[in-house]
């Protein structure tokens, strides 16, 4: 798919600028609304791209094929935060039969 330019005037800050959609701000007035001001992210440059149109053909190649390399990473959000952190040893007891013990305690360094 080869993408078509056009040229437009920027209505954030009236410059002449490419776009391959019907965006109406340029890459760095996209850039700054989307970070509203702040220290743009990784991300943010990509998807500033992405959104004013800006971004060229080779550009979203080189994306794709970063995007696409990467594997996937399991997120523990997904999951329920107890249940990620939940200490499977202590599946079998019951924590009404728990009692403390000063020695464990002693080798953990806990103070009790």
């Amino acid at each position: 798919m080869t993408l078509i330019f056009v040229s437009k005037i920027c209505k954030g800050c009236d410059e002449l600028f490419s776009t391959s959609n019907d965006s109406d701000k340029c890459f760095n007035c996209t850039l700054l609304e989307l970070t509203q001001g702040m220290a743009p992210e990784e991300g943010d440059f990509n998807t500033a791209a992405i959104t004013s149109g800006t971004m060229s053909e080779q550009d979203r190649r080189n994306l794709q094929k970063d995007l696409e390399s990467v594997e996937p990473q399991e997120d523990y959000e997904d999951e329920d935060e107890d249940d990620y952190f939940y200490d499977r040893s202590y599946a079998d007891e019951d924590p009404d039969d728990w009692e403390y013990d000063e020695e464990e305690a002693a080798r953990r360094g806990d103070e009790g």
